[in-house]
């Protein structure tokens, strides 16, 4: 307790000496500080790093209840205990320092010693606030950056899934950061908020995860897919879903098997990110007129996400080189995507690209895949 700064407001200096005579010798290493008005109280509040108050009622035309609120409103000294002297006899006046935010009112002429072990009391308790406060503000920092870490592992996982199968393809891993971007943009544009953008940002480039389930002679066969090698291949949305739902059966034998070996619960948090991508994955290739798979869905019955990704997908697909195809310039891209309005695509949907169209532009001018391929010769 001890170097403590105690402040005295009273208009008479007379009794501010008296007080301060008196607790001085109970208590020599405190500093007292003196004001005698709430203009003067206030400046010294900010002067210096005041422990607690001990103010008057009365102050010449101002009164002790109007610096208490003044002291309680501002967040610089909000949390100092203050204690009111009143010589008045108002059996209201306690009820309304204390709805105010004073820790006490104490009649005058106010015994020393009480003043003292009030004193005493109010800072030791502001004492085991503060450091309540303060253990609770390292807790909740531990617990940001501990959060943030696995955020980031989370995301990390999440990005090499990505990875893995674009790494089974002949595209590379800037394809999924680019439909991931296209995405994002078209997003904004629907005036989806910050969160869903953030998602859909995260959980497009997962679009075609279910490929690494798709034998390579079908995955990277150069010439023209039968009709039975087209449905293995389109297999890949449902397999998508499975993956990042967890519900097929590969997945459920795994999980219990994992379960049984960790001595885990068995319970599961869902993760938004993989939740979205599994909407995804199963849905990027519906087309707005009904003639998509795997489910043939049409129109608004499409997920929204789905419908963004397809946009996204494609521009992306016609705009890049692959081994049996040239790339497309984006004009020429665009003029493609307008002519299936309505029936690859979602006009909205649509529209909302049309009107990042430059951002995309830029996207792709600085993502493009010959920049990584040269990186990884």
């Amino acid at each position: 307790m001890s170097g403590r700064t105690i402040l005295l407001v009273d208009d008479e200096r007379a009794v501010y000496e008296g007080v301060r005579r008196t607790m001085r010798r109970a208590r020599p290493d405190w500093r007292f500080v003196y004001a005698e008005s709430i203009a003067e109280a206030r400046g010294r509040l900010h002067e210096y790093a005041v422990d607690l108050l001990v103010t008057d009622h009365t102050l010449r035309g101002e009164t002790g209840l109007e610096l208490v609120g003044i002291v309680r409103g501002d967040p610089a000294t909000s949390g100092i205990p203050v204690i009111m002297l009143t010589g008045a006899n108002q059996s209201d006046l306690k009820r309304q320092a204390l709805e105010l935010g004073a820790a006490d009112l104490l009649d005058k002429p106010v015994d020393p010693a009480d003043l003292v072990a009030r004193i005493d009391s109010l800072l030791r308790e502001a004492d085991r606030t503060r450091d309540l406060e303060e253990r609770e503000r390292q807790l909740a920092d531990a617990v940001r950056a501990r959060t943030s870490e696995l955020e980031a592992s989370q995301l990390e996982v999440i990005f090499r899934l990505a990875m893995l199968a674009e790494y089974r393809d002949e595209t590379t891993g800037n394809h999924v950061i680019r439909v991931g971007t296209y995405t994002q943009l078209i997003a904004a544009s629907l005036g989806e908020d910050e969160r869903t953008q953030g998602e859909l940002l995260l959980a497009a480039p997962l679009h075609d995860i279910g490929k690494v389930a798709i034998p390579d002679s079908i995955l990277l066969k150069s010439g023209t897919l039968s009709d039975h090698e087209w449905s293995v291949m389109r297999s890949h949305c449902r397999i998508g879903h499975e993956i990042l739902t967890g519900h097929g059966a590969m997945e459920s034998t795994m999980r219990s098997a994992f379960v049984m070996l960790m001595g885990l619960t068995g319970t599961s948090v869902g993760n938004p990110i993989l939740e979205r991508a599994a909407e995804i994955a199963l849905s990027h290739h519906e087309r707005w007129d009904g003639r998509g798979y795997p489910d043939r869905l049409a129109g608004r019955d499409i997920p929204r996400a789905g419908r963004i990704v397809a946009v996204a997908d494609v521009f992306d697909a016609l705009t890049s080189e692959r081994s049996y195809k040239t790339a497309m310039s984006v004009e020429d891209a665009v003029q493609l995507m307008l002519m299936e309005r309505e029936r690859h695509f979602d006009p909205e949907v649509l529209d909302a690209f049309l009107d990042v169209l430059p951002a995309a532009r830029d996207t792709r001018e600085r993502l493009g895949d010959a920049s990584l391929r040269r990186d990884a010769a």
